[in-house]
């Protein structure tokens, strides 16, 4: 792994996309981490070596963190504000035509000042950058910071089929009693993401598509939530998982919350190619301040750094290095359409 890059968080856009800003909420709850968090350390956690990965797979992982045990994180104030906002916003949600998420909302903290201050809080940030081990932001692509899952309307679909996910780390937070529900159950394969494809019979770049199949069941863990109001944190991108099938119907609302790792000297896990074909509102831009912000830091570090008796040809390389999140959003974003 190369010499560690902490970057700076990207900041928050000065202005919404423009087909957000008629679903912005106007009456909601006002964020008090005070008042509406009450965090809690897991019990376990599964890494990524817990899951089959090797030395050579780990080297390029951001964290060695797979995924947390569910933990606290809402005092009983905050999960009834939290819910409130969740279920003013359902009557927009998008509806999926492929195998994964069937009704959902992307987005979310442009939609809600509560759900970005829940995103940017300091405490939160600093409770899931001490479970991944690394130092985590807020995503820099405000659509990829705050997600809310919904169930389906038919049961016969899986709330969310076997995948990985396009950015690196999320906490998944369980807003509806889970006693009550009849499956829709967060479950995670005990294999890595190569195994994984093996078993579906696709490759690692394309389990972020999602997989309705059924595996045995003794290579699944589930995620034990025991109460509303509590979350897991994963690499989401290592980690293999779906929220299956209800066997009932039931309310079942999930939000998810993405981050990044500050530190840049690895690979970017951000699925860019995938994104670019979203279709959610202001996501080109967003691609294009994702890389800008990772390769002006990238230049940046090149401009203090180079050893000043670099060659033509190892210049050029940095060079190169540094502005690969360009053109490869360029390239996303071109093909697109």
């Amino acid at each position: 792994m190369p010499d560690q890059l902490q970057f700076a968080p990207l900041q928050f856009p000065t202005r919404i996309p423009a087909d957000y800003e008629p679903f912005v909420l106007a009456d909601e709850p006002v964020w008090n981490p005070s008042v509406h968090l009450a965090l809690a350390a897991p019990a376990e956690s599964l890494s990524l070596s817990d899951l089959g990965y090797d030395s050579a797979e780990l080297a390029l992982a951001a964290s060695p963190l797979g995924v947390t045990a569910p933990f606290q994180v809402f005092s009983p104030a905050g999960l009834e504000a939290v819910r409130t906002v969740c279920l003013a916003l359902q009557a927009n949600a998008m509806v999926g035509t492929d195998d994964r998420a069937p009704s959902y909302i992307p987005g979310a903290g442009y939609r809600s000042k509560f759900i970005h201050n829940l995103c940017h809080d300091a405490t939160v940030l600093a409770h899931v950058s001490s479970l991944a081990g690394i130092k985590l932001a807020p995503h820099s692509m405000t659509d990829c910071q705050a997600y809310i899952n919904y169930a389906p309307r038919d049961v016969s679909k899986a709330v969310d089929s076997w995948h990985i996910d396009s950015i690196a780390f999320d906490m998944v937070l369980m807003l509806s009693d889970p006693t009550k529900l009849v499956g829709g159950r967060l479950e995670f394969l005990k294999v890595s993401r190569q195994s994984a494809s093996d078993l579906f019979g696709t490759t690692v770049d394309q389990l972020h598509l999602g997989y309705a199949v059924e595996v045995p069941q003794d290579q699944i863990a589930s995620a034990q939530f025991s109460a509303a109001g509590t979350g897991v944190v994963q690499q989401g991108t290592h980690v293999v998982h779906r929220a299956s099938r209800l066997e009932t119907a039931g309310e079942r609302i999930t939000l998810v919350l993405g981050y990044i790792p500050l530190d840049q000297s690895g690979p970017d896990p951000t699925n860019v190619d995938y994104m670019s074909a979203w279709g959610h509102p202001g996501i080109s831009a967003e691609l294009a301040r994702h890389a800008a912000w990772l390769s002006s830091q990238h230049l940046a570090a090149l401009a203090s750094q180079i050893d000043p008796d670099a060659s033509a040809a190892s210049a050029a390389t940095a060079l190169r290095a540094a502005v690969a999140s360009v053109e490869r959003v360029i390239s996303a974003l071109e093909s697109s359409g």
